[in-house]
């Protein structure tokens, strides 16, 4: 019997090597917030000290939408 796994099934394998390869670390709690900002409704709030995950986001929109700006303050 397989036990359930959130990450499998709300992404793929393919997707999820592909985050990793756009510089999302690969430890599992990267990986299933990762999955909640890909299919959340809502705008997540990212609370990023190392800009990893800022920086992974900002890679994974530029390739989904090109007439997008980042703004840095």
């Amino acid at each position: 019997m397989q036990s359930y796994s959130f990450r499998n099934f709300m992404s793929t394998e393919s997707e999820m090597l592909t985050w990793k390869k756009d510089g999302l670390p690969a430890d599992s709690l990267s990986v299933e917030n990762g999955v909640i900002i890909v299919n959340s409704i809502r705008t997540p709030l990212i609370i990023d000290p190392a800009t990893q995950a800022t920086e992974w986001l900002k890679r994974f929109i530029k390739k989904s939408n090109d007439n997008v700006e980042f703004l840095n303050h």
